[in-house]
């Protein structure tokens, strides 16, 4: 892993930020935050943390001393200024006093001190921040320092790895008995750079932003370095069909399965968005002999569990010419992991005393053999997200295992953390949009003026509350190779933009074009304000761009009369 400072970079950032009053020292803190946020093989989606001990003044005039770290939940790679919570230091320092300090009290006791009471919530990690006494902390989730301590004898590693420059604390859950840990862990032997949290992530230290950047990467570099080092052959593949359905016929059979009956009446189904990745690397994964084994968790750190769920669902190998028996295995499996799930809440609500409510117990993260794995969510944001997660943990367990044996959280600790209401209220409470993860079709094909005004009022209800639509519809005529409609031309063709892939409809004279949403006044002008829409999106059964699956037999009903397929909440 290379440092990617550059002088002349961080010196723009401190002109930039200087102009809105920013000191130099918090401007590089971003910019540096800024750099590890941007490495995937770092920190991802809301994953790490940075911090700098500065002096601010307070709303009364007075210069105090603080800490401005990362909120919650915050992008590293997008971060500005003001996403840095900045929390008066002396009383954060003060609780390293307590032996014990309730979840409750530290939240009040972290956004009770906030020099802006409006900033965002602190990170979660902001005591361990405050009990180092360096300048400078960055945390990351390095891939390859996960790879190292994810397993039975990760201490043992470390030690070989980092000799003495590093700590190494046990694992204990982020809060403040993992701050205390950290303290306790930092005061035996002061020299060191930074600290390896098992089952965790790494810290590193420095007077100057530009130094814990650096030793970040460079301990980073180290654990990369030990990866290739006597590395043996793993993924001993399974015995797998000689020819395997393609995506567009499987996926629609997951998302089928990956549903709840919802209580919102006959027919009504809470559904998942899909995200489909497939590779090398991860069909080496998914195809292996042991996969029950070294794939039935895919938490390689703690917070992956708020969006992953605590296990995958590994689906059975589909195979050519016989996707009803795909189905019917598929169903299967999904109550069996239903069942599961619950019985696996049951078990750890009862051990923690009760009390707590159950999440939906649909898996986020769907294993197939031969195929591919899908990142699922009540969105397409939330479903590319999974996908992400389940990519690096991919990347992480092959390494683990190519070194040693991988080796996740225990069962309860991922249950601490998945029902830990200060990881849950990283997710937010985002409105569930009407037609969240449904497919809607509006047929305009109507031949009176009263059936197009409720196709318009149909139309502008979907499009104020957030949905986005495609038009499908037979042009009017072609100008060379370009089509004409009688709305607004601008469609693309279903050739391109499966960039060569079968087009969507057996009739190669249907097109599509992606028309965005209008502002809420409700004015059905959203018919002209178009948009292009990226290639390699519309394989015909395959996701949309938000990922809602549109199969053949709706295509197909699009003879040659425009249709407005809605994808709520997928944007």
């Amino acid at each position: 892993m290379q440092s990617r400072w550059v002088d002349r970079d961080a010196n723009a950032a401190i002109d930039r930020f200087a102009a809105q009053g920013i000191s130099p020292e918090l401007a590089l803190r971003v910019y540096t935050t800024r750099l590890l946020g941007g490495d995937a093989a770092l920190v991802l989606h809301g994953g790490g943390n940075t911090s700098v001990k500065t002096k601010m003044r307070d709303l009364a005039g007075d210069e105090v001393e603080v800490l401005c770290i990362k909120g919650t939940g915050g992008n590293m790679g997008t971060i500005e200024p003001s996403g840095m919570a900045a929390v008066r230091l002396a009383p954060l320092q003060r609780l390293r006093t307590l032996d014990d300090l309730s979840d409750d009290d530290m939240a009040r006791g972290q956004r009770g001190h906030l020099l802006d009471p409006m900033a965002p919530s602190p990170s979660l990690e902001l005591l361990l921040h405050a009990f180092m006494p360096h300048k400078f902390v960055d945390h990351t989730h390095a891939n390859a320092v996960l790879s190292l301590i994810d397993q039975p004898d990760g201490a043992k590693l470390c030690e070989e790895v980092y000799d003495g420059r590093v700590g190494l604390v046990p694992y204990v859950r982020p809060g403040f008995g993992l701050a205390k840990a950290a303290a306790t862990t930092f005061d035996k032997n002061p020299k060191v750079e930074g600290l390896i949290l098992d089952k965790h992530g790494i810290f590193s230290f420095g007077t100057s932003a530009k130094e814990s950047y650096e030793r970040m990467i460079e301990l980073v570099s180290r654990a990369e370095e030990r990866l290739k080092q006597n590395r043996k052959a793993v993924f001993k593949s399974a015995q797998l069909p000689q020819q395997v359905p393609p995506n567009d016929d499987i996926a629609p059979f997951i998302r089928g399965a990956c549903s709840l009956k919802d209580a919102g009446g006959e027919g009504a189904h809470r559904r998942m968005i899909l995200e489909y990745r497939s590779n090398d690397a991860i069909l080496n994964f998914i195809n292996g002999a042991e996969l029950k084994r070294y794939g039935a968790s895919v938490v390689i750190t703690p917070d992956f569990t708020i969006r992953t769920k605590s296990l995958p669902l590994i689906a059975p190998t589909p195979q050519a010419g016989k996707l009803d028996d795909f189905k019917r295995a598929a169903h299967d499996a999904v109550t069996a992991y239903i069942d599961n799930y619950k019985q696996y809440f049951a078990r750890h609500n009862a051990r923690s005393g009760g009390g707590k409510k159950m999440v939906d117990p649909l898996p986020r993260i769907v294993l197939v053999p031969g195929l591919g794995l899908y990142g699922l969510g009540r969105s397409a944001k939330d479903a590319s997200i999974a996908a992400d997660l389940a990519e690096a943990a991919v990347a992480t367990i092959t390494d683990a295992e190519a070194i040693g044996r991988f080796q996740s959280l225990t069962e309860a600790d991922m249950f601490d953390t998945e029902y830990w209401p200060i990881e849950q209220a990283k997710l937010g409470k985002e409105k569930a949009l009407p037609l969240a993860g449904q497919v809607a079709v509006n047929s305009r094909s109507t031949n009176t003026v009263q059936g197009d005004i409720q196709n318009a009022s149909i139309s502008t209800y979907m499009a104020v509350n957030g949905d986005g639509y495609f038009v499908v519809e037979k042009p009017t005529g072609f100008s060379g190779s370009t089509p004409a409609f009688g709305c607004k031309n601008g469609f693309l063709t279903a050739g391109a933009l499966v960039s060569g892939s079968s087009i969507l409809n057996d009739s190669p004279i249907l097109y599509l074009r992606h028309i965005s949403s209008p502002s809420a006044s409700g004015n059905a002008s959203w018919r002209r304000t178009t948009t292009a829409v990226a290639a390699t999106t519309f394989a015909v059964g395959s996701s949309l761009v938000a990922g809602s699956l549109v199969t053949r037999n709706v295509w197909a009903n699009a003879s040659g009369a425009p249709l407005l397929i809605s994808y709520a909440s997928t944007s």
